[in-house]
């Protein structure tokens, strides 16, 4: 199931003796510093691709109590065999030990996979150009901003923040604790979202659309599907969608995506709000995957530029809507 990303020598057969063994020195590289001021010690990082199973026992048919993604992080509390016993957070369980580097290594695999992020502590921070206080000022940020921590070096850490690259002066830089396991429910949830976001993203770069339509309106195409037809079918959904195209293609109606949408007093959710919520949070994926049909040309209401719900004696009935 795991393929590693490269050999290491730390099998932590012997985990307690491998942990005890001095640390290699600190290699000359712009990292070499990075997340020094968290404890390592005992701690081990998932050197997979994919992912890592806890499960319950040691045991590799016991339950899955949590997941490691790569690089992510544990704490050692024993060994039983060819396994590790790790506590992450409110997860404890075993892992198997071949899949494991630890401490100044998991260090560098985590830098490297996940990447180290740290907070600011002062009330606001200058980013500069340069690791100098005499270079130029790009932005500064407020106490409590994120930033992700490229590298350590004479006190200065070079980070990224905001679509800003530049450099801040350590002491005011509190580095997070390692990001460590998830449920595996958490991980399934995950999984299945992003599988959901490599269809849609196929399916858009696979299809042309029938008009022309830019990312953020596809965003308001779905959302307003999800405000009218949320609880319908696919094809429920589908036809909202297509009610929007065609206006957007008929002379009688704004010639663009978002122009049609807050066109007063046609759409009511927009009037209401629950349409900007929705914009906001985000459509689910049902809703895209509707919307992209329609943008490619998929009508189950043929040129249909209405629709309400109900009963009606005119119109496609699709669930319990009707479209005219």
């Amino acid at each position: 199931m795991f393929r590693k990303i490269k050999k290491t020598a730390i099998l932590l057969g012997g985990l307690c003796a491998a942990l005890s063994l001095t640390k290699d020195p600190v290699l000359a590289d712009t990292q070499s510093k990075l997340m020094g001021s968290i404890s390592w010690e005992k701690k081990v990082a998932a050197d997979v691709n994919d992912y890592l199973n806890i499960r319950k026992s040691a045991d590799a048919g016991s339950k899955i109590v949590g997941v490691l993604l790569p690089g992510c992080t544990a704490t050692v509390e024993g060994t039983a065999g060819s396994w590790t016993k790790v506590k992450s957070g409110d997860i404890s369980g075993y892992v198997l030990t071949k899949y494991l580097v630890s401490e100044d290594e998991a260090r560098k695999l985590y830098n490297k996979t996940v990447g180290a992020t740290g907070k600011v502590t002062a009330s606001s921070l200058i980013i500069r150009e340069e690791a100098t206080t005499a270079s130029d000022r790009l932005t500064s940020v407020p106490k409590g901003t994120e930033l992700s921590l490229k590298n350590l070096e004479d006190g200065w850490y070079k980070v990224h923040c905001n679509g800003v690259n530049g450099y801040v002066l350590g002491s005011y830089v509190k580095e997070s604790t390692p990001k460590g396991a998830i449920t595996k429910t958490a991980y399934d949830d995950m999984k299945e979202d992003s599988e959901q976001q490599s269809a849609y993203t196929s399916k858009k770069e696979n299809g042309k659309y029938v008009i022309n339509c830019s990312d953020s309106e596809l965003d308001m195409l779905a959302a307003i599907v999800y405000c009218e037809a949320g609880g319908e079918s696919y094809k429920g959904k589908l036809a909202v969608a297509a009610v929007v195209v065609n206006r957007v293609q008929s002379s009688r109606y704004p010639d663009n995506v978002e122009a049609v949408i807050k066109q007063k007093k046609q759409f009511s959710p927009v009037g209401s709000g629950k349409f900007a919520k929705i914009l906001k949070k985000g459509a689910p994926s049902s809703c895209y995957d509707a919307a992209i049909a329609a943008l490619q040309g998929e009508s189950p209401v043929g040129n249909c530029m209405s629709f309400r719900a109900g009963h009606s004696k005119k119109g496609i009935q699709i669930d319990n809507q009707y479209f005219f």
